[in-house]
């Protein structure tokens, strides 16, 4: 019965994310700005997949990857809470199922606005040439002899599990800070330090090397998993640091 619960939660949760005007324009804004972007190189020539990673390497990254994908569903708990709202699911479902719903929702939607975006993007810069002019020793090259399509597929993919990260982070801070503006500011602050403090090691095993593009480990799949496993690693942890904050901050009040 508490997993149905969890489930409908869940579901719930989900639709209020993606059905929302934040949402939408969430995701217009990752596609828009992408565009805004690249539109000087469309116009001189220069290759989509040139300008697709020229465009995301700029200022782009931290607007596309850590603020707007938080906006849809990242601010719901503080809002919630600040709100007076929050009692209502907890009674309904439980402090845990409501959580997990929604840290999940969160993380989908953060996913979803990015991948929504990028496919905004490629519509238009369809319109002027969707290829692949990228070097062959990029890991997943192979899959643009297949299809273009598969390609650019499987790179919005491996790249969605960034803004995962991002939205997984700020939902566990607003459990501890409910408040809006630290909900979207602490999780890019947070990456960065743990950037700088990484800096010792070498690049391939630094946190940005993983969330700021396609590190190749091995083959296709063995990239894929490694992205997989380290966002995983990463949201289970802050997955259970906020239901367990959560569930001591109920039982006190």
């Amino acid at each position: 019965m508490g997993r149905v619960k969890g489930i409908r939660c869940f579901c719930v949760q989900l639709r209020r994310a993606v059905c929302s005007w934040r949402f939408l324009m969430s995701s217009l804004g990752v596609g828009l700005l992408m565009y805004s972007i690249s539109y000087p190189m469309f116009t001189d020539g220069t290759g989509f997949w040139s300008s697709w990673s020229m465009a995301g390497a700029m200022a782009s990254y931290v607007i596309t990857m850590a603020i707007l994908p938080l906006f849809p569903f990242c601010l719901s708990y503080a809002e919630e809470k600040n709100g007076n709202n929050l009692q209502m699911w907890v009674m309904r479902v439980g402090i845990r199922s409501y959580l997990v719903g929604k840290f999940l929702a969160a993380v989908l939607a953060g996913m979803l606005v990015y991948i929504m975006g990028m496919f905004l993007y490629m519509g238009i810069g369809g319109l002027y040439r969707l290829d692949f002019d990228g070097v062959v020793e990029e890991v997943y090259a192979g899959l643009a002899d297949q299809s273009i399509l598969l390609y650019y597929f499987v790179e919005l993919l491996h790249m969605s599990f960034t803004p995962a990260v991002f939205c997984g982070l700020s939902v566990c801070i607003s459990v501890y800070l409910p408040n809006r503006f630290g909900t979207i500011v602490l999780p890019i602050a947070l990456y960065y330090l743990c950037e700088r403090m990484m800096t010792v090691f070498p690049w391939q095993y630094r946190i940005g090397s993983v969330m700021e593009m396609v590190l190749r480990v091995g083959g296709p799949i063995t990239t894929m998993l490694v992205k997989v496993g380290v966002v995983g690693v990463i949201l289970v942890l802050a997955g259970i640091l906020a239901v367990r904050k959560a569930e001591r901050r109920l039982r006190v009040e």
